[in-house]
């Protein structure tokens, strides 16, 4: 009888740890928003191009509308690319037709 006694205090204190609630884990972190990245990556590339091509304060300061500007039209062509894309959605690209000869693959 007192085996038996072990055993159920035993289950009743496993079951009352199966019913605790996990260590709560910190919150992630939330990414960056997309301009912020966008910031991160022009000010990356103008640091590079300023140190490879050994710009002045002056000549640095003509190229940062340059890249600027460059960089948003890059960034808007990706972004319509990407719509265009997801319009097509099951869009496929019909295959090439076979030249007179060749043999099929």
């Amino acid at each position: 009888m007192d085996r038996l006694r072990a055993v159920a205090g035993a289950c009743r204190a496993l079951g009352a740890l199966a019913q605790e609630p996990e260590p709560a884990r910190p919150p992630r972190a939330e990414p960056p928003p997309r301009e912020e990245a966008w910031k991160l990556v022009d000010a990356y590339i103008l640091s590079n191009l300023q140190e490879s091509l050994g710009l002045s304060d002056e000549q640095f300061v003509k190229l940062l509308p340059l890249v600027k500007t460059l960089q948003a039209s890059r960034r808007g062509f990706m972004q319509r690319r990407g719509e265009l894309i997801g319009r097509c959605g099951g869009c496929s690209v019909p295959e090439r037709p076979q030249r007179p000869g060749s043999k099929a693959s």
